[in-house]
């Protein structure tokens, strides 16, 4: 990879790592974190996201950065479910939130320009912004196969792959 795309497929990492987290644990300062590393039209706010009461980990991992026109990037990344993200049952618990989940693909669009972040910051020279996602490519129609998903993200899947909760703490802790 160039400086360039490694530097575009870091990005958008970074990016969905703190969207990520604002879905789990809502927290109003990674706003503009988010905004500083997208462009207008990608633009998040608070508004509307539901916390998600889960613990655990996921994996992110970089799998294809695509060149595209006009100093674009498409990258390509997928989430792993391992060691897993986990919800408390009624008895208190913990079991997979999703247990049929073991990736999910993503495709950011990351170009190289001069247009202001969402924060509204503007560069003096051309940097690297979220722009556009490609995540479409990886909807699964009825009647399809998931072929798509799965070739994009299992050939880089962990090894060894678990899932399996965190250890509870010891009581009073």
């Amino acid at each position: 990879m160039t400086g360039l795309e490694s530097a575009a497929a870091d990005l958008a990492l970074e990016t969905k790592v703190l969207k990520s987290k604002m879905q789990v644990h809502p927290d109003d300062s990674l706003i503009p974190q988010i905004n500083a590393r997208v462009s207008h039209d990608q633009r998040w706010s608070s508004d509307g996201i539901r916390p998600r009461p889960e613990t655990g980990e996921v994996i992110y991992r970089t799998v294809a950065v695509n060149d595209q026109p006009d100093n674009r990037w498409l990258v390509t990344y997928c989430m792993y479910n391992s060691p897993g993200a986990y919800s408390t049952t009624g008895n208190g618990e913990l079991s997979l939130s999703d247990p049929n989940l073991r990736y999910t693909p993503y495709r950011s669009i990351v170009a190289l320009t001069g247009e202001p972040s969402a924060t509204g910051e503007k560069s003096p020279t051309p940097r690297l912004l979220v722009v556009g996602n490609a995540d479409a490519d990886f909807v699964q129609r009825p009647g399809q196969s998931d072929d798509l998903a799965r070739q994009t993200c299992e050939p880089f899947m962990p090894s060894p792959f678990i899932q399996q909760p965190p250890a509870p703490l010891p009581t009073g802790k």
